[in-house]
């Protein structure tokens, strides 16, 4: 019983081991309107929580308009584990358009995982989490 333990544990331990960056996933979110002014784009690391040089960027435009009412927002930390770029002054119903750029690397360096993607929201996407 005990030798089946160790070799459960022993196969456990290895399996986590080959497959924990395969569990890497860069979560990427935009929210519009939140509260009636919270606009945001956030690209972030889960489960882990590690930091990595990645970017947010978000624009935001009033429903029916073409022209976003400001320049581009960044996430103003070129490493962290949560890129975020947003603001609350924005007025009026709007659409976010996120943008969003990462690079995760294992232990020894060796990337892992990167990528782009873009997302939007006109509410809050509380399902994103």
């Amino acid at each position: 019983m005990t030798k089946n333990r160790i070799l459960a544990s022993a196969s456990f331990a290895a399996l986590t081991a080959i497959a924990l960056p395969a569990l890497a996933d860069v979560g990427t979110l935009s929210r519009a309107n939140c509260l009636g002014f919270v606009n945001e784009s956030v690209t972030y690391d889960r489960p882990q929580a590690r930091s990595f040089p990645g970017m947010a960027g978000g624009e935001h435009t009033q429903l029916g308009n073409l022209i976003p009412l400001h320049p581009l927002i960044f996430s103003p930390t070129p490493m962290n584990w949560r890129h975020y770029a947003g603001d609350n002054n924005d007025t009026g119903t709007l659409k976010v358009k996120g943008y969003h750029l990462w690079e995760l690397s294992d232990a020894s360096g060796a990337i892992i995982d990167e990528g782009y993607r873009e997302t939007s929201a006109t509410d809050c996407n509380l399902t994103e989490w």
